[in-house]
């Protein structure tokens, strides 16, 4: 990105938890949060703040999209297999053992980062930071790149956002289909990461 000329920021998963700062599965939890490292674009003198735009990658995706949420200075999100559901997500997997594994350490990973939470407002958290749920809240033209053969984010809950997006009225917003995709294509196959 630097080497096209943009000015590329990254946001860091971590965040103050019980005194230290640890990596965090959500680190942008409050409003305030967005609004800070927002601060830190939007005031850079080398910023055109008539020009945002965001990337990420699967949960990075999630963080993007987030960022969107009822923010008139994102213009763009380009998000590669985001997790745009994250309660379907989790309950898709109960009867796949192997699957429902590994959500659940996600979940109890989750949990451990603050005392203060507990299963009700863990499910609290990931419905409000979960796309699908404010897709009438995204003013910026959004490009999901998804593959076809995803087995942890599939690619129908792309489908699904894209088409609550359109139906809300942000008809700019498209979904590519990557055929023979999986997830974190773009890192193993970088001819592909390139939408068409």
């Amino acid at each position: 990105l630097a080497n096209q000329g943009f000015i590329a920021v990254a946001i860091d998963y971590e965040r103050l938890i019980d005194g230290e700062w640890k990596t965090s599965t959500m680190p942008l939890r409050k409003k305030d949060e967005i609004e800070f490292v927002m601060a830190q674009v939007t005031q850079n003198p080398w910023v055109d703040s008539e020009n945002i735009g965001l990337l990420g990658f699967s949960l990075g995706g999630a963080h993007s999209l987030k960022i969107a949420e009822n923010n008139p200075l994102i213009k763009a999100v380009v998000v590669y297999y985001p997790m745009t559901d994250f309660v379907r997500w989790a309950k898709s997997f109960e009867d796949d053992f192997i699957l429902s594994f590994i959500v659940n350490q996600i979940k109890a990973s989750y949990l451990d980062e603050s005392v203060e939470h507990t299963d009700a407002t863990h499910l609290e958290l990931v419905s409000q930071y979960s796309a699908i749920n404010f897709t009438h809240k995204i003013q910026a033209s959004v490009l999901v790149i998804h593959g076809d053969n995803d087995k942890i984010a599939p690619v129908e809950y792309s489908k699904n956002f894209v088409k609550s997006l359109q139906i809300n009225g942000n008809s700019d917003s498209k979904l590519v289909v990557i055929n023979k995709g999986k997830h974190g294509f773009n890192f193993k196959h970088s001819e592909k990461s390139l939408a068409p």
